[in-house]
């Protein structure tokens, strides 16, 4: 995984010249925090839609994945849902103060 690129390359591990790649407009590694996934993938859909856009995040994938744990957390490790609960609502705020 090179975050940087935005690549995933698998190597068969029966044939290690057996090689792809994958390109993604984001990649992230076992290293990723949620908050680094929330603020570059959620917090631009939320500031879209606060702009008048509509926004979608789907979870798609394999079963075992991850999706659950990205989209809702666990313990302190708060997902996307609740993140942007928080935003949205703190944005709201934000706005009504303004008058």
């Amino acid at each position: 995984m090179d975050s940087k690129k935005g690549e995933a390359v698998l190597v068969n591990p029966n044939n290690q010249s057996e090689v792809k790649t994958f390109f993604f407009d984001y990649t992230y590694d076992y290293k990723a925090s949620q908050e680094e996934i929330f603020a570059s993938t959620a917090q631009p859909i939320v500031e879209s839609v606060f702009k008048g856009y509509n926004g979608t995040i789907f979870a798609y994938g394999q079963t075992g994945a991850g999706k659950s744990y990205s989209m809702i957390g666990y313990g302190v490790n708060r997902g996307i849902i609740p993140m942007v609960s928080e935003e949205i609502f703190y944005k709201i705020k934000k706005n009504e103060k303004r008058g």
